[in-house]
């Protein structure tokens, strides 16, 4: 399958600093690809590049194969930083004047802001709506035209609780439909919640890229707790996968990479071991995340 999106070396320099270095990458048509990194990683000088907003210093990309051209441009929908509406102006006509721009002729407004929740406010100035709802109708106006993949640069950025828990679901919504979606956040929980794949950018270079699944069960962890807890400390010590072993309040937490909690029971039993306790940790993106930038540090 040819992907929607290729970097070869590209590279941005800022005089003297080098805001992306190199950077490669590979997106595939339905993945909700997230770019993360620290501020000043080079994630919105990225999608800026891509978007023809920003010439690159050097490297190449290329949309669906097929270049980097404005007619290739049509078919993405984008909010890169802080996008501009008409204050005056209601959801409508606002919509109007992206399509204008867009020379998109045909687009359903009325699905577009049913589906973004402003169907109701429709008809209100622009400048009466909350920050979440000036977020929805940004996704909306990057939706006009119907474009097959949707560029986001924070779009979670500023909102409270129940303002990002509508951005999220907005973003399943639109990826059921088919959607594929490229999105920079340093909000790591949000980005577990909603990517399927992701990248790592630290001083402008990329550091990781993966799939979020294959993260999260990178290090499998494993609590463990029995009665002799000495017997137990010293029968998981033979085990011969056994990567790392903490203990704390007399529980052990162990990591042992493909192994299930099943097969730990199992290997306990045969050991003469019954354990009270046993139950796989959950892994979260943060701590991935954070391991994947001290790793690169060393």
């Amino acid at each position: 399958m040819t992907p929607v999106l290729e970097t070869h070396h590209l590279t941005k320099h800022f005089g003297r600093i080098v805001a992306v270095d190199n950077l490669e990458l590979e997106v595939h048509p339905g993945q909700v690809f997230g770019i993360l990194g620290p501020n000043g990683s080079g994630k919105t000088t990225t999608l800026a590049m891509l978007l023809g907003v920003v010439k690159c210093t050097a490297g190449t990309y290329s949309w669906f194969g097929e270049g980097d051209d404005n007619e290739l441009r049509k078919r993405l929908g984008a909010i890169l930083e802080h996008p501009i509406f008409y204050p005056f102006l209601n959801a409508i006509d606002n919509l109007k004047v992206s399509a204008h721009i867009k020379d998109a002729h045909k687009y359903d407004e009325e699905a577009l802001l049913k589906l973004v929740g402003l169907y109701e406010r429709r008809q209100d100035a622009y400048k009466t709506y909350s920050l979440g709802m000036k977020q929805r109708l940004a996704i909306a106006k990057a939706m006009v035209g119907d474009p097959e993949v949707l560029i986001f640069d924070e779009p979670t950025n500023g909102l409270d609780p129940q303002g990002i828990a509508d951005i999220r679901r907005l973003i399943m919504d639109i990826t059921s439909m088919g959607k594929t979606i490229i999105l920079a956040s340093h909000l790591l929980d949000e980005v577990q919640k909603v990517c399927t794949d992701f990248c790592v950018l630290q001083r402008g270079k990329k550091i990781y890229q993966g799939s979020v699944a294959d993260a999260l069960n990178h290090k499998q962890r494993i609590e463990v707790y029995a009665e002799n807890p000495d017997t137990l400390l010293s029968v998981l010590q033979e085990h011969r996968g056994l990567k790392s072993l903490e203990k704390k309040n007399g529980v052990f937490t162990i990591q042992v990479d493909g192994l299930t909690t099943m097969e730990l029971n199992r290997y306990l039993f045969d050991k003469g071991i019954a354990a009270s306790h046993l139950a796989q940790v959950r892994t979260n993106l943060e701590e991935q995340f954070l391991e994947i930038l001290k790793e690169n540090d060393r």
